[in-house]
């Protein structure tokens, strides 16, 4: 797993062990009372409660872009502001975390073949558009945004520990948090399986227990759980954010994964 985290202020929460621990601690939840014995991974999972202010639709309206903006950076952006709109708060003291798979792997594949060419000429562009972290920038620029960021890159398990990742922040700092989640198609040959088939995003505001929207619960338990293509990740997790579905797993880690429930009543034991 890659974390850019952005500025050096603020580390990401699993680079900073012993900020996380303290929040964390303050943050588990007591084991829920069940009349059937809970798995013993799901009962030593770490849970957090927070609630969900705004999440993007399927289909964002399009923004206004520079005519150089890619599809990659187009399709993220777009998500973002139609969550933060309707959100309605301040997008400027907001925190983010951005997450992708493979990055603008269009301009990646740029970037590959101009290096591989004679003579070498690499655009500074393509360049900019084939870091992971572009899209903090962007966002930062667009939003006079000076708050922490981080960008979250871990192969097929991306979105749930990019989600879990914004959750401890919520939790750890009581302010909201932006999600980004932003996938295209790898062109011939970087694409292998696993990777997304269609242009995909998500963006989701998150915000303390305290504060207002839909309250969830996560709980990061330490078995293994299959990835998901992007797209059905997305379907899946956006059906528990708008309360369509009670239930969603997501893939954190080789050895971990992310339940997400909502409303805060419980069943996660017997999943």
């Amino acid at each position: 797993m890659f974390i850019f985290t952005l500025p050096s202020h603020r580390g990401a929460a699993c680079c900073a062990p012993h900020r996380k621990d303290a929040c964390l601690n303050a943050q588990l939840l007591p084991a829920h009372t069940t009349t059937q014995p809970l798995r013993p991974a799901y009962d030593q999972a770490v849970r957090l409660r927070i609630r969900v202010s705004a999440v993007s639709s399927a289909t964002p309206a399009q923004g206004t872009h520079g005519r150089r903006a890619s599809v990659f950076e187009r399709l993220a952006l777009d998500a973002a502001a139609e969550a933060c709109t309707s959100w309605g708060g301040n997008t400027s003291t907001l925190q983010t975390v951005f997450a992708t798979h493979s990055a603008d792997a269009e301009a990646v594949d740029r970037l590959l073949v101009a290096v591989t060419s004679s003579p070498v000429a690499v655009s500074p562009l393509t360049f900019l558009q084939s870091v992971s972290c572009t899209l903090a920038g962007n966002w930062a620029t667009r939003t006079q945004n000076h708050a922490a960021s981080t960008t979250v890159t871990a192969g097929p398990y991306t979105l749930g520990a990019a989600l879990f990742d914004a959750a401890v922040h919520v939790a750890c700092e009581e302010r909201p948090c932006l999600l980004v989640f932003a996938e295209v198609p790898p062109p011939p040959p970087l694409s292998m399986p696993g990777h997304t088939t269609a242009p995909c995003a998500v963006a989701v505001v998150l915000s303390p227990i305290s504060g207002t929207g839909r309250a969830i619960e996560l709980a990061h338990v330490g078995t293994q759980l299959g990835p998901r293509q992007p797209a059905a990740a997305i379907d899946s997790l956006r059906a528990v954010l708008t309360g369509s579905a009670r239930l969603a797993t997501l893939a954190a880690g080789p050895s971990s994964h992310v339940a997400i429930q909502a409303p805060c009543a419980s069943v996660i034991g017997h999943v």
